[in-house]
């Protein structure tokens, strides 16, 4: 069958235009000839170095808000806009760079979590005098971020996250029931190339634990034998790194289209889900702060005497979003107001800055339960026990990267099998910078909270110092005395 359009008068074939170049308005024309504008005025703003990345998704952000508003606002608010034809044109052409920059994204998942692992295990200190150092903290940090990511997946449950909002396309099957034997069995890596391949992450992660582990043992026997082969694997995450430095050096530019396009395929409505989101999340960070402290009191530290000694940094860290860059002052204040040994704060809490990160576990649990939703994914047992243990341990030596959230939950995602959908999640953007307030509260209280119970049972803890008042107050108080 051809189709035809009426253009200025005179009836055309339109197939080569409608099916091919997916371009058959002035109206389509107009809005990716803007989106490209867009994207210069980002890359101007990058090279004259007007404004940081931090400014720059915030920016992006806002446009991309605009931008899908204002497709709405030209169409006469649709209430259905999959159901004008120029809409679906612009969407498409959109999603040449949304889409596209989530599948570069899914391109380095697998790779990144293999080294990372391989590397991680490999770089652990292993002499004895601080074994019951890294078992506690590594032990601690993932134990706490499972408390979380189970407090989410609590609340969204609760609430339906993301049930009101479910796709065409999205079809709930009922599945066959599998065992916890073969759910057990599924996990483990019989051909890890197959599992490389197909981007089956957690048997990845059992593979790269088993590597990790080999080699640790290999280097008291044969440490020339595998010296190579360390080698060949940190100059493999150096790449990957790189890479994926990257993929999220263009996050401002795939941030506009991928917000535009989530705005002009389902409404505004996606307002009212992203603020449910967000009120979730906050909510989930509040008790698992309240989780934190009850932790410390029953390692016998007094929570309120906790606060007043590391509150500096818990501000730093909720007014910069960053744990890597709360780090210095973390370790100053757990070392100089908690009384905690040098060494104990400073590995846990670098450890809690690139792993075990108890506000990325928040997330990760309900961006994953929320998309299951949406597409209608069963989620049952087996896909909750499979989320946690994703969620436990892939994001060691990933979240140190700028923007690592969304690598975070992409793995997840993928091992799910839902990184088909990870554009869908681009709605979380518009809300992004103010859950990274709280997301990063939640890593570095945990990371803080962890180094003064692991420091509390290794007896590494000056209880005199950490029971004074340190209080920037008191100490000018002591110093006027």
């Amino acid at each position: 069958m051809i189709v035809t359009v009426e253009t200025g008068g005179t009836i055309m074939d339109n197939i080569f235009f409608e099916q091919f170049l997916v371009f058959t308005t002035a109206r389509t024309g107009a809005f990716v000839a803007l989106l490209i504008g867009l994207f210069f005025l980002q890359g101007y703003l990058k090279k004259k170095e007007v404004l940081g990345l931090s400014a720059r998704l915030m920016l992006s952000t806002i446009l991309g808000l605009g931008l899908g508003v204002l497709i709405l606002f030209i169409a006469g608010m649709p209430e259905d806009p999959t159901s004008i034809g120029w809409i679906v044109e612009v969407r498409t052409w959109y999603g040449l760079i949304a889409d596209g920059f989530m599948a570069l994204l899914r391109m380095i998942v697998v790779p990144l979590v293999l080294v990372s692992i391989i590397r991680v295990i490999v770089n652990m200190d292993g002499e004895k005098s601080i074994g019951k150092l890294i078992g506690r903290g590594v032990g601690l940090l993932i134990a706490t971020t499972l408390i979380a990511a189970i407090i989410a997946i609590f609340l969204a449950n609760f609430v339906g996250l993301g049930s009101g909002a479910e796709l065409v396309y999205g079809t709930e099957e009922v599945r066959e029931v599998t065992s916890i034997v073969s759910t057990i069995l599924g996990l483990l890596p019989a051909n890890p190339f197959e599992a490389l391949a197909t981007g089956a992450v957690i048997p990845v992660i059992v593979f790269a634990t088993f590597v990790g582990l080999a080699i640790r043992t290999q280097m008291s026997k044969n440490a020339e034998t595998v010296q190579p082969f360390i080698d060949f694997n940190e100059a493999v995450y150096a790449i990957i790194m790189n890479i994926a430095q990257t993929v999220i050096g263009w996050l401002p530019y795939a941030i506009i289209a991928l917000l535009a396009n989530t705005i002009a395929h389902r409404g505004l409505q996606v307002f009212a889900e992203v603020a449910t989101f967000a009120g979730l999340y906050i909510l989930a960070a509040a008790i698992m702060f309240g989780v934190q402290l009850t932790i410390l009191t029953f390692n016998g530290l007094n929570p309120v005497k906790y606060l007043q000694n590391i509150g500096k940094a818990l501000i730093l860290a909720f007014t910069s979003r960053s744990s890597l860059g709360t780090l210095p002052v973390s370790v100053k204040t757990l070392t100089e107001n908690a009384g905690l040994n040098q060494g104990t704060a400073t590995f846990v809490v670098s450890l809690g800055a690139n792993g075990g990160m108890n506000g990325a576990g928040i997330y990760s649990a309900l961006v994953s339960i929320m998309l299951a939703n949406m597409v209608g994914h069963p989620t049952d047992l087996t896909f909750f026990i499979m989320l946690l243990v994703v969620i436990a341990f892939s994001a060691f030596g990933i979240a140190g990267v700028p923007g690592g959230i969304w690598l975070m939950i992409s793995i997840p995602l993928t091992a799910l099998g839902l990184g088909e959908h990870f554009a869908l999640t681009a709605a979380l953007f518009a809300v992004d910078p103010i859950i990274d307030m709280f997301r990063t509260f939640t890593n570095v209280n945990g990371a803080l909270s962890a180094s003064m119970v692991v420091g509390k049972s290794l007896g590494d803890v000056d209880l005199e110092v950490f029971n004074e008042a340190n209080t920037e107050d008191s100490k000018e108080a002591k110093a006027g005395a």
